[in-house]
């Protein structure tokens, strides 16, 4: 969706500092270890999920697809909590996969809505 959008508007989106020097640091890693697989082309595969609600949140030409900042924050703090105890090998319940599930519906709506 982010790498869509950038690409339709021509214009590269504003990332924080901040983000631009932890993808620098990410992608300077890769080029250390070779053995590991290249994330992708774009930025945004080197981002945290928190990073990627920043760059929505930063440019009105992504934000124009939701309610507002808080929701868009709300949403991936949400998952980002989520997706921490997957990666971190631990459990996560019913409630967690619906919590899941719901956000991921919500999203889709909100970007569906505007693209149609």
């Amino acid at each position: 969706f982010i790498e869509a959008e950038e690409k339709q508007s021509n214009t590269p989106f504003f990332i924080n500092n901040s983000t631009k020097k932890k993808i620098d640091e990410r992608k300077n890693n890769e080029l250390q270890n070779k053995y590991l697989s290249i994330r992708g082309t774009s930025d945004v595969s080197y981002m945290d999920f928190k990073e990627l609600g920043d760059v929505i949140v930063n440019n009105p030409t992504l934000l124009k697809y939701f309610p507002n900042e808080n929701w868009v924050k709300v949403k991936i703090d949400e998952l980002g909590n989520i997706r921490n105890l997957i990666a971190h090998n631990n459990y996560i319940g019913e409630h967690e996969l619906k919590i899941i599930s719901i956000n991921y519906e919500s999203i889709l709506r909100q970007i569906r809505k505007l693209s149609t």
